[in-house]
């Protein structure tokens, strides 16, 4: 029997799951318009999803972010101190940052403090790099904010981990690694960093085994699933990396270059449909991207629909006219269509920016021996098969022609 107050919650709840889907989505638009220095179409949709959910410490930090790269630091500035209410000292980093750039030292370190005591820091390395606190790094008090200890003993061991792995110091690394290890078996940080050191050193399998005895430690560690999936796909696991990067954008949704990395990699396993359904978000957030716009075309063509192959290559071509990838796509789309006239022009555009692609000079001669213009293309066969290919000297032995 149907449960009716269930049914009736479930129909008043259906309608705020969709605003909040809606908020986050302009959220995540404001995030990619930032990403590309679009700070005033980033604003634009920041301001829409604060207008819902005005209390929430990420967009605030976003916010403050976003008006202090484009030059408004007092209105960062408002948005921290609103960020300083919800999330105590969650801001104090990009306060530090905008006092800093404005040589208020004293103003800086104080917001710094309140950084170095929070959940929030940064490993120092971050800080001390840090070109936005250049104009006081040589002041007496950014040397006395150092001279006192801010790091725990194991925040300082990984740092010095991270340090060597950087530097490429592998054994040292893996030495220390090892025997802390021994001391704290449960500690999903030390297993994470070895398999960080066994990823650089190209020993996957290793690497896979350190990052899933991380995972099972602590299962919340968007890197983890990253390094792991990196590893995964160094085997050529390309399921099982998907499976981990999809995990991992369930739980960091800004990192929305992966939508891309996931598109390609199920392109790969011949998975177009997923490809297209990862690219088309992409594309969502980044309407000018031309490697998602490109890769797009590419399924759709292996998908045999080449009308849409064809728009999304025009659009690549509007984008950029000196790239002969774009022009060789659409003449092979026009190649399966059988616009030959129109597949001859892109393919020789392509030859006139790549004259070494061999694919190109294959397609080409197809084309015209489409068009019954066969010493054309055994010319152009004769030119691919110098360059290598396998098909146009097969083609020209079929037809009794010597290379």
């Amino acid at each position: 029997m149907v449960n009716k107050k269930f049914v009736i919650l479930l129909l008043i709840s259906l309608p705020v799951l969709n605003i909040q889907a809606q908020v986050e989505d302009m959220y995540l638009k404001g995030i990619a318009y930032s990403n590309h220095g679009e700070f005033s179409q980033a604003r634009e949709y920041m301001e829409k999803a604060l207008s819902y959910d005005d209390d929430n410490a990420d967009y605030l930090l976003k916010m403050a972010e976003i008006n202090y790269h484009s030059g408004n630091s007092s209105a960062a500035m408002e948005n921290l101190s609103r960020l300083e209410l919800e999330a105590p000292a969650r801001g104090s980093y990009l306060q530090a940052c905008i006092h800093a750039s404005s040589g208020d030292v004293e103003k800086a370190v104080i917001a710094l403090e309140s950084h170095l005591s929070s959940g929030y820091k940064l490993p120092s390395y971050v800080i001390l790099l840090d070109e936005e606190f250049s104009l006081i790094e040589d002041s007496p008090e950014w040397r006395n904010l150092w001279s006192r200890t801010w790091y725990s003993e194991e925040e300082e061991f990984l740092q010095e981990v991270r340090y060597l792995n950087n530097s490429e110091e592998y054994l040292q690394a893996l030495e220390l690694l090892d025997k802390r290890i021994t001391e704290r078996k449960d500690w999903d940080a030390l297993h994470a960093a070895r398999g960080d050191v066994l990823l650089n050193m190209k020993q996957f399998q290793g690497a896979i085994q350190s990052y899933t005895r991380a995972i099972e430690i602590s299962s919340v560690e968007t890197d983890y699933y990253y390094g792991r999936a990196e590893a995964y796909l160094a085997q050529d696991k390309p399921e099982k990396a998907i499976a981990d990067f999809e995990k991992a954008m369930r739980m960091d949704p800004e990192n929305l270059d992966l939508l891309l990395d996931i598109a390609r990699i199920n392109y790969k396993t011949g998975n177009y449909s997923k490809a297209a359904k990862y690219l088309n978000q992409s594309i969502e957030y980044y309407p000018d991207n031309i490697e998602s716009l490109y890769l797009l075309g590419q399924v759709h063509y292996d998908s045999e629909k080449y009308l849409d192959a064809l728009k999304k290559f025009n659009l690549c071509l509007k984008l950029s006219d000196i790239d002969p990838r774009f022009y060789a796509a659409r003449g092979k789309t026009y190649l399966e269509t059988r616009t030959y006239k129109y597949a001859l022009n892109d393919f020789s555009m392509a030859l006139d920016l790549d004259p070494d692609d061999h694919r190109v000079w294959y397609w080409r001669g197809l084309v015209r021996w489409h068009m019954n213009d066969r010493e054309g293309s055994l010319s152009d066969w004769r030119q691919a098969a110098r360059f290598g290919s396998y098909e146009a000297a097969r083609k020209l032995e079929e037809n009794g022609v010597a290379q």
